[in-house]
């Protein structure tokens, strides 16, 4: 008998809540809910409230269902692609999705602010979000699906032979723009192709099993080894390709100030 799993997807998106709504009386409610599948409902609630209306659309999830899966997606196309949240449901084959994180509005990408976690893998993370205090919170959901919130923040730095001659500035998170060098795995792509479509002369370290194999030309396209990654070094900072050599040792060090262990988290998302 075959399973299927029920998706719940958590989309990139803006959502601004009034906060207003932790402390607003209640004058008048009135509520529908609809089943979506097994252990997945949508509930709409319209409230009159001392400040005025309120619209408030909650989808209720049984965390003891086995075939509920609960995941956060981003593009499946292109990395950092913004793309409709219809699109994002359609693409990842989820029941219901709920917006969340944060993104820019220029151009056609988008990084996402705060970590992106699914199945015990940081899928990708800034290093700038809650550097200087505690702005975007995130949700998480463990393994034995206990659900909490926390302010992450992400720490990555690459040494070579010991010493950190680079500063990186995410993991797996490019968006309209590549100002400072990304640290990329197979978890975001296969080979830079996509990266080279839309920015010229980058060079890129490629590290395999924790030695640096190669070191790009400028604007050349490199695959991304399974058992590795690559450090993307934006035209600007081209010419410190002479820092890395053929043969070097390599360290990508990744950790948070929650001290968070992300091999126990099946979901997270700011």
């Amino acid at each position: 008998m075959l399973k299927y799993l029920l998706f719940i997807a958590i989309f990139i998106a803006v959502v601004a809540v009034p906060n207003t709504v932790q402390a607003v009386e209640i004058l008048f409610e009135h509520s529908t809910q609809q089943q979506l599948s097994r252990g997945i409902y949508f509930e709409q609630s319209r409230l009159m409230t001392a400040h005025g209306m309120l619209d408030i659309s909650v989808i209720k999830v049984d965390l003891h269902d086995p075939y509920v899966y609960i995941a956060p997606v981003a593009s499946q196309s292109e990395l950092g692609l913004r793309e409709t949240t219809s699109s994002l449901i359609s693409n990842a084959g989820a029941i219901a999705g709920i917006n969340a994180d944060f993104f820019g509005l220029a151009g056609a990408y988008s990084v996402h602010f705060g970590p992106m976690i699914r199945d015990g893998e940081l899928l990708g993370a800034g290093n700038f979000v809650n550097a200087h205090r505690n702005e975007f919170a995130a949700f998480f959901l463990d393994t034995n699906n206990n659900p909490f919130f926390r302010y992450m923040r992400t720490n990555i730095r690459f040494y070579n032979n010991g010493v950190e001659n680079i500063e990186l500035n995410a993991l797996n998170n490019i968006g309209h723009a590549l100002d400072w060098p990304v640290a990329v795995n197979r978890l975001a792509m296969e080979d830079t192709s996509q990266v080279d479509r839309r920015f010229a002369n980058t060079v890129k370290i490629v590290v395999q099993n924790n030695i640096i194999t190669q070191v790009s030309q400028p604007g050349q396209t490199v695959s991304i080894p399974e058992n590795g990654y690559i450090i993307i070094l934006p035209e600007r900072f081209a010419h410190y390709r002479s820092r890395f050599n053929v043969g070097e040792t390599a360290l990508l060090v990744v950790n948070n100030n929650q001290l968070l262990n992300i091999d126990s988290l099946q979901a997270g998302i700011s």
